[in-house]
């Protein structure tokens, strides 16, 4: 994935520790996904199946979400981030990250491999 900034998707969300509503900018990179992997023990970057993006676990939401929140909040924990899956909240963020991860798979798609150096003969 090409770019550490865009795409971002926002995503508001009822924060259950402060109350009131938080908003987080949602995206997924390289690196972010490679450590969420590291923290869960999930695979995310082979893709996902059609019966996780339609009826996905609780616990693969949460592992996503975090995912898609690790670039922007670099400091979050896979418990924090956890915390914000409820019954009420899990739909609003399944779409968010689904719409995150897509734009992510297309950014990468978009990256084109770098033309091999001309020799000098």
């Amino acid at each position: 994935m090409k770019n550490p900034i865009q795409p971002t998707t926002p995503l508001t969300i009822p924060d259950p520790t402060k109350g009131g509503e938080v908003t987080f900018e949602l995206m997924f990179d390289f690196e972010a996904i490679a450590r969420a992997e590291d923290v869960t023990g999930r695979a995310l970057l082979t893709g996902l199946t059609r019966r996780e993006v339609d009826h996905p676990t609780i616990s693969f939401v949460r592992i996503m979400l975090f995912a898609a929140l690790l670039p922007k909040e670099p400091l979050i924990t896979f418990a924090e981030a956890s915390a914000f899956v409820t019954r009420k909240t899990i739909k609003p963020i399944w779409d968010k990250v689904l719409e995150a991860w897509v734009a992510a798979m297309q950014d990468a798609e978009d990256e084109k491999p770098a033309d091999p150096p001309k020799s000098q003969s």
